[in-house]
């Protein structure tokens, strides 16, 4: 899986499955969409070096997720 990509989904299970490849310490912002869902990945914390976000993520983008080395999803609760 590419260190960064944006990517839509049918269903939240197909999203699911493609994500198990992501690697640890990622950060993923999910948004569902008019029946679909959009993943949007990159590495690190750093949300204003991604070039899917170069303002910065706001609550509009989806929640934002990271992905710990443990491969524990855990939502960051600030947004």
């Amino acid at each position: 899986m590419n260190t960064e990509g944006m990517k839509y989904f049918k269903t939240e299970e197909e999203m699911d499955t493609f994500l198990e490849d992501l690697l640890p310490s990622s950060t993923v912002v999910i948004k569902e969409d008019d029946s679909k869902w959009c993943a949007t990945w990159f590495s690190g914390k750093n949300f204003t070096k991604s070039e899917y976000y170069p303002d910065g993520i706001s609550a509009d983008d989806g929640e934002i997720y990271w992905y710990s080395h443990d491969k524990l999803w855990q939502q960051i609760p600030a947004f």
